[in-house]
Order: structure tokens, then C-alpha cells, then sequence
């Protein structure tokens, strides 16, 4: 049986970066199960629900980044040009004035204009480097007088501060998208997937049992055990994959979602006895028993679900 009330597994999922939780649903869960859905109707519903409402994550995600991270980087980039040729223009605009010292400086700066002419036509990244560079030499002792005989630095000024916000926000998308995004809401919609699958895995269980309690098919076993096998190795995967990036389970990751511990495997009671330091806890078992009498593990099916345990091999 897969068990996913471990309040651990619910917090793996929290941690899971935007690309992570797609690619667990997309790549793992959803591809994995798609081909098998069809031979079990029985879980039709509730997997047409998961889709549903991890279409609605993927969409939001991307309409977030469409409508306010990537208007704002235009803005920005717009901005800087547009500061960065207002500069040049008044530099032009001296030769109609009749101060001198104002005049040479002006002279002086066209000097300084031939090395980023090509500024305007330049791709994102490659404007990025352009600006920087022109900034840092306006602000060089060969250079900045002549800027302030023109009364140019604040203009210069506001196109440093333009231009590093441009790109804190670039490199912001370009290393972890989930800086960009309305976290709030996306956060709800990620709940409703990671609650849709809950009740998948609960469905499944309960298929399980119907089936081996009633009719024992054998094809129903089989697709369901392959089913298990694809949701254990995504988490595994998932588990592998916050593991490598330092995240370590807390005490209250070892708690169930009821506030309770999960049974010491190590401290086994005995028959019809109950350990005092555990609350009671109804047994998730395919085969319940009368009080006293401990019941045989399947020999077939799917195992229960445990966090800490590695896919067997060849799974």
C-alpha cells in the first residue's frame, strides 16, 4: 500500500522549487501513470482532477511571467536607452550654446560617445554590458568633469541606479523563476495540486483493496503495483533531489499530519497490545484481523510507502 500522510513527504513538496514541482508532476506522475489510466477506470476521475488543476499552476505561472516581470524588464531596458541617448543629445545641443568651458567639455565627451554607438541595437545582455561599461567611464576623472560642466551626473546618475535594476531583475528570472511570480496565489494553486494527488494515492489504496478483497484480478493488481512503482520513484527522485541542495528533514517533519509519531519499526509490540507512548492508530492494511491475531503481509502488492526507504532494485 502507498501511505502519503507522513507530514514529510507534505513538506518535500512545499520546498520543491516551480521547475522541481512541475517536472515532478509532468515528467513523473502524470506521464508516468498517463498510459496506465485507461485500464483503470476506477481512477479516471480523480487523475482527469490532478491534470485539471496542475494545468491551472503551469498557465498561471507563465501568465504571471508574460504580465509583470517581463513588462517591467522591458520598461527598464527602454529607460536606460532612452537616458543613455538623452545624454548624447544634450552633449549635441552645446555647440548652440556660448559657454565655452561647456562647449569644449562637449567636444571632449564625443570622444568618449564613438566607443558605444551600437548601444540602441544591442540584445538585452549584450546592452547590459555596454551600459555598464559607459557608466563606470563617466564616472573616471578623465571623463566625469566634462559631464558635470554640462550638468549631465544626475541624468548619469539615474542610468547607473536604471540600469543595476534591470539587472538584478534579469538575473533574478535567469536563476530561480520563483522570484518573479505572484507567490501568493501560485502558492494556493500548488496546494490544490499537492491535495489532488493526496487523494490519488487514497484512491489508489482503496482500489487496492477493493480488488483484492473482491474480485483478485490479476491485471488490476499488476497495473496498480506498476502505478505504485512510478509515484515511489518520483518521490525518491524528489527526495534526492532537495537532499543534494542541503534540505534536511526537522522534528516536525517526523510527525503525521494528525500530530502523531510514525511506529518504531525498531520497538514491535506485542499481539494485541498497544505501545503507551503511541496514540491509537487504526492500521492501513489491505487484510484487517481480529483484535489479537497479526495479520500475514502481502506477498504481491504494493508495500507501504516509507520515506527513508530506497525503490528495491530493478524498480
Amino acid at each position: 500500500m502507498i501511505r502519503f500522510v507522513n507530514i514529510r513527504f507534505r513538506a518535500l513538496l512545499k520546498k520543491l522549487h516551480i521547475g522541481e514541482h512541475y517536472d515532478f508532476f509532468q515528467n513523473g506522475i502524470i506521464t508516468g501513470l498517463s498510459p496506465l489510466i485507461s485500464s483503470l477506470p476506477m481512477l479516471n476521475i480523480i487523475f482527469n482532477a490532478l491534470q485539471t488543476v496542475f494545468q491551472r499552476e503551469d498557465d498561471f505561472y507563465k501568465q504571471s511571467m508574460a504580465s509583470t516581470l517581463t513588462a517591467e524588464i522591458t520598461f527598464l531596458h527602454e529607460k536606460r536607452i532612452a537616458l543613455f541617448n538623452y545624454i548624447w543629445y544634450c552633449v549635441g545641443m552645446t555647440k548652440y550654446y556660448n559657454n565655452t568651458a561647456m562647449k569644449e567639455a562637449a567636444d571632449k565627451l564625443k570622444l568618449l560617445r564613438n566607443n558605444y554607438r551600437h548601444l540602441s541595437s544591442a540584445s538585452y545582455q549584450d546592452a547590459s554590458g555596454i551600459m555598464t561599461n559607459f557608466l563606470e567611464d563617466c564616472m573616471k576623472p578623465e571623463w566625469k568633469p566634462s559631464l558635470e560642466a554640462i550638468n549631465m551626473m544626475d541624468t548619469v546618475n539615474m542610468a547607473v541606479s536604471t540600469n543595476n535594476t534591470f539587472k538584478s531583475l534579469y538575473r533574478e528570472r535567469s536563476i530561480d523563476k520563483e522570484t518573479v511570480v505572484e507567490m501568493g496565489k501560485l502558492h494556493e494553486i500548488r496546494t490544490d495540486v499537492d491535495s489532488a494527488f493526496d487523494a490519488l494515492i487514497e484512491t489508489v489504496n482503496v482500489a487496492w483493496r477493493e480488488n483484492e478483497m473482491g474480485a483478485k484480478n490479476a491485471s488490476v493488481r499488476a497495473n496498480l503495483t506498476e502505478v505504485r512503482r512510478i509515484i515511489d520513484a518520483s518521490i525518491h527522485q524528489a527526495e534526492l533531489t532537495l537532499a543534494r541542495r542541503g534540505h534536511h528533514k526537522t522534528k516536525d517533519e517526523d510527525k503525521t499530519d494528525e500530530g502523531t509519531q510514525t511506529p518504531d519499526a525498531s520497538n514491535p509490540q506485542p499481539p494485541g497490545t498497544t505501545d503507551p507512548n503511541q496514540p491509537n492508530e487504526t492500521p492501513n492494511i489491505i487484510n484487517p484481523q481480529p483484535p489479537g491475531v497479526t495479520p500475514e503481509p502481502p506477498t504481491d502488492g504494493p508495500h507501504v510507502l516509507d520515506p527513508n526507504e530506497h525503490p528495491p532494485a530493478g524498480e
